[in-house]
């Protein structure tokens, strides 16, 4: 029998946890349509095979709470092209995914997230440059007041 947290968010990935003490966590169901599937065959992450066209999730991407249309109160990743609510990086309505997740694996429409805790800096998507799907460090810290980032 696993742990609370699988118990109670269902299986959460293979992956390295992006928090060392995550703080404020709660289940949150994803919306996969919202998720892009792999353009190629590719190895990410601790050997973690991807097959084009699979869905997946790394480790500290930011997922915001979906607040217009069909989806609304599900969970997607950030993307500020979004129209439906994922383009608003806003506290209370964002939060850090903990592990990595691919939508082929049982039970991973509902994940584990956080918002508020220590995390290790380097494992977020954050700050990298000209990709729409990762906010900014302003951003980021504009959305995530309870977040204390810290070196690997």
């Amino acid at each position: 029998m696993g742990g609370y947290g699988n118990q109670f968010f269902g299986a959460s990935g293979n992956s390295i946890s992006a928090s060392s003490i995550p703080e404020n966590v709660r289940g949150g169901n994803i919306d996969w349509s919202t998720v892009s599937p792999a353009a190629t065959d590719q190895t990410v992450l601790d050997d973690i095979q991807i097959k084009a066209g699979e869905k997946f999730l790394r480790y500290g991407a930011i997922i915001v709470k979906i607040t217009e249309g069909d989806s609304k109160g599900m969970f997607g990743p950030f993307d500020r092209n979004a129209t439906d609510g994922r383009q608003k990086l806003e506290n209370g309505g964002a939060y850090i995914l903990d592990r990595a997740v691919r939508k082929s694996e049982e039970d991973t429409d509902v994940v584990k997230l956080f918002d508020r805790g220590t995390v290790f800096k380097a494992r977020l998507l954050v700050g990298e440059e000209n990709n729409p799907n990762h906010p900014t460090w302003e951003e980021f810290n504009n959305a995530f007041k309870g977040i204390r980032l810290i070196s690997d």
